[in-house]
């Protein structure tokens, strides 16, 4: 395990920025959590941090680029009571998904996998149309093109 910092609770998931891959989880009676990181290519687990911060019931840190970037396959491990009668089943051994995750892994078994977000729009400029003004039209496009020469 690697001492990481706390990071933001803002976004949920994996949240990829310039220093690295900020991990955010929600879980209301989790004790402890951990992100575990895995080769894409061996399926080992090459590190896990444990994450520091609370903000909330979300649990936060910021893994260092050294460790996480897109691309890097993760689950999470959450420590807390096991207490099946009252419906809280913890069990840290088990390797969860992200129920935030972009991506998974192709096989089995199954990752999360940190997602690069950011796209380049080029010179192409958002338009300047208040939400109050737009429309937004949805419509089934085999039925509206069906006779469509």
């Amino acid at each position: 395990m690697h001492p990481i910092q706390a990071g933001s609770a803002r976004h949920l998931g994996a949240t990829p920025g310039r220093r690295g891959v900020n991990f955010a989880l929600f879980s209301s009676r989790a004790t402890r959590v951990e992100v575990c990181l895995f080769d894409a290519l061996s399926g080992e687990m090459s590190a896990w941090f444990e994450l520091p911060a609370r903000s909330g019931d979300i649990w936060h840190g910021l893994v260092p680029q050294a460790y996480a970037r897109p691309g890097t396959h993760y689950a999470f491990r959450v420590h807390g009571p096991s207490r099946p009668e009252s419906g809280e089943c913890f069990d840290a051994t088990q390797m969860l998904l992200d129920p935030y995750a972009r991506a998974l892994s192709a096989r089995t078994p199954w990752r999360s996998v940190v997602v690069d977000t950011a796209f380049d729009w080029g010179e192409d400029a958002l338009p300047a149309v208040a939400w109050r003004d737009t429309v937004i039209y949805e419509l089934h496009v085999k039925g509206f093109t069906a006779l469509h020469p």
